[in-house]
């Protein structure tokens, strides 16, 4: 192999294995908080549609109740697509309803946005029975009515939230 092709796979091997470490002084906590806030802003930066597999990464960096508690707080910080992507993350790390009013939070103002397509997925999340237990679920079919009852929302959002209300009405 001739001395520059050696260089350059020295120089390739060497940034591989820095930008691999972690900085120092940085705890892995630290590294995890940045890579939900790196997650986040890519979000917050793609189409709609890319928040549902931003928030499935988000979801596979672990399964704890920090990474939740982590995800949540960086949520409430970034725009609507990170609050979309948050959202996503903490319905796949939940057992059940227990990060409902966590979801709530943060598809509250996405679901009041001017922007019809991010009204329309954040009320396909808020649609999901699962999420909720007893004390929230009023809570939730209240914003979705609200988003039914508003004449001025695209059609697309009054369907979204008809989908949702209808899942997550209540038995009578």
């Amino acid at each position: 192999m001739p001395k520059t092709r050696r260089a350059a796979f020295a120089a390739t091997i060497l940034l591989a294995f820095a930008t691999l470490a972690p900085a120092q002084g940085e705890t892995p906590g630290q590294d995890l908080e940045s890579q939900v806030a790196r997650a986040l802003t890519r979000a917050d930066g793609g189409p709609v549609t890319a928040v549902f597999a931003a928030g499935t990464e988000l979801a596979g960096l672990g399964e704890s109740e920090a990474l939740a508690r982590l995800v949540h707080a960086a949520g409430q910080k970034a725009g609507n697509k990170g609050r979309l992507a948050a959202a996503v993350a903490l319905r796949e790390l939940a057992e059940g309803d227990l990060y409902g009013k966590e979801l709530l939070s943060l598809l509250g103002t996405v679901a009041t946005s001017p922007d019809a397509d991010e009204q329309a997925a954040a009320l396909s999340i808020l649609g999901d029975a699962g999420l909720y237990n007893a004390r929230v679920v009023p809570d939730a079919r209240t914003l979705v009515a609200q988003r039914l009852g508003d004449a001025l929302a695209a059609p697309r959002v009054q369907i979204e939230a008809a989908r949702a209300l209808w899942r997550i009405g209540d038995e009578s």
